[in-house]
């Protein structure tokens, strides 16, 4: 049981960056301009199929 304590609070604590990473670095809009420019055929088939789920 105290294990299952201390590994609450840090479940919360991963959100929590992940939030921050989002909004320092919208990983969103960057990895998808940014992969892009990398591999454009793998990207350029994921981006149109994202925008259209999206």
């Amino acid at each position: 049981m105290p294990e299952i304590q201390p590994v609450a609070p840090a479940f919360p604590l991963t959100k929590l960056n992940k939030v921050k990473k989002d909004d320092n670095f919208p990983e969103k809009e960057q990895p998808k301009n940014q992969p892009l420019e990398k591999s454009e055929e793998p990207d350029a088939e994921t981006l149109p199929h994202i925008d259209e789920i999206v």
